[in-house]
């Protein structure tokens, strides 16, 4: 079986929301991020990456956050439509503003038309606000803020206290791998493995990696394309291999179960996966942790808007519990 490599990358995630020039994401404990994409039709602008992002809760704290191509010295100008609203500092390459200063310049960016980042009295970059006011209203809806005080957009007489509180993230146990040396599968118990028939390995080689005392991850080379390369999972245990299992679906899974991970790596008991579209600006990437029969996910990042450039939103978190 020949597994899909692209996942169809042009649809959208799961969660997230296109509002004009604007994707916005929600995670499992209602923790909200957005970020500017490209306007469409325009091949180049002159930002690189925004994130707005903001906490649940009745005191959730809002951050914005620019990365310009130019890397800026002193104060950076924040402007919309050619009015200023306040002034931050770039440190490293990252200009930040945060708190009641950043819930400002949101609640300016919903009535505005263009965002203005200026640098020594010249522009040196610029967001289309286009969808902005209906980005901050999903936000609004999704951590329970609507028609109260702490809306962006939304704002009401309600007070902060109506909010719903702010939930931990689930707490998942996870296994250190041991430093102990793994056995390779022989070439008969390699051929005899579900789900190979279609696979175009392309040289890539096998990969071990011992998860406990009695199981080791298998990760057979079965697509080798120019962007991404997959691998089947296994579980091996006293020399036999089944497919592994996954809490959350994972890349592709085909049949008999045998599950397909794009662009994998392995490091200190996480396993990572990320598949991205030929210019990587879309795509998405998961974490999983191994609790001693299956795989448990900690993290997912994705951005399903292809082609329009745009920081991949956090959509799933989970706290590894090690041990």
């Amino acid at each position: 079986m020949l597994f899909t490599m692209m996942l169809a990358l042009a649809a959208q995630p799961a969660g997230e929301k296109l509002y004009g020039n604007w994707a916005v994401t929600c995670d499992n404990v209602a923790r909200c991020e957005a970020t500017a994409l490209q306007p469409a039709g325009r091949d180049v602008d002159s930002y690189r990456e925004m994130r707005l992002s903001r906490e649940p809760g009745p005191t959730g704290m809002m951050n914005i956050e620019f990365w310009p191509a130019a890397r800026l010295t002193g104060l950076v100008d924040i402007l919309i439509d050619d009015r200023l609203l306040t002034t931050a500092t770039q440190r490293g390459d990252t200009v930040r503003v945060n708190g009641a200063t950043a819930e400002g310049l949101a609640r300016a960016m919903a009535s505005g038309r263009v965002l203005t980042l200026r640098s020594n009295r010249q522009v040196v970059a610029t967001v289309s606000l286009i969808g902005s006011a209906a980005m901050l209203r999903h936000i609004d809806d999704q951590q329970g803020r609507a028609d109260g005080v702490t809306a962006l957009v939304a704002r009401g007489r309600r007070p902060a206290s109506w909010v719903p509180a702010s939930q931990p993230l689930p707490r998942i146990a996870a296994l250190r791998p041991p430093r102990t040396a793994t056995r390779p599968l022989s070439a008969s118990a390699l051929r005899g493995l579900p789900g190979l028939a279609g696979c175009r390995p392309g040289g890539m080689t096998t990969g071990y990696h011992r998860l406990d005392s009695r199981t080791t991850l298998a990760m057979i080379p079965c697509v080798a394309g120019a962007t991404n390369t997959q691998h089947l999972a296994f579980l091996v245990r006293d020399g036999r291999a089944t497919p592994a299992r996954f809490d959350r679906t994972p890349d592709d899974q085909g049949a008999a179960g045998v599950v397909g991970i794009t662009n994998y790596e392995w490091s200190n008991g996480e396993l990572v996966s990320s598949v991205r579209n030929n210019t990587g600006d879309c795509g998405n990437a998961h974490i999983w942790v191994w609790d001693g029969e299956r795989f448990r996910q900690t993290l997912s990042n994705e951005l399903g808007a292809c082609w329009r450039g745009g920081v991949w939103l956090t959509s799933y978190r989970a706290d590894p519990i090690w041990r």
